[in-house]
């Protein structure tokens, strides 16, 4: 049975460069295997409470994350904040905002 010249070239063509894919791929793999390539979206966690006081406005507050959640990019991480106004040891007003930090 005789083999065509294109048969044969297709397969010196496998041959050659399969083998190199095949490296390539396996190459990928450990990277990512080992997380030098981390497809995975960034995590993200609240970090709890923090103390303030705003000189403009001449009063103590307390930011409290929240929730945090990856921005749809990966890149960044959403805080939702309740800040809370502490007169006295009395909370007098509080707002809830999302913050975007890097």
């Amino acid at each position: 049975m005789k083999q065509k010249k294109g048969q044969s070239a297709a397969m010196d063509f496998l041959m050659t460069y399969g083998w190199a894919f095949l490296v390539i791929l396996a190459a990928i793999g450990a990277l990512a295997y080992f997380g030098i390539i981390n497809p995975a979206p960034r995590d993200c966690a609240c970090t709890g409470c923090e103390l303030g006081f705003d000189q403009e406005q001449d009063m103590n507050y307390i930011d409290c994350c929240i929730n945090a959640t990856p921005s749809e990019d990966g890149d960044k991480c959403i805080y939702t904040v309740q800040t809370v106004e502490v007169k006295d040891a009395v909370v007098t007003d509080f707002e809830t905002e999302d913050l975007r930090y890097p």
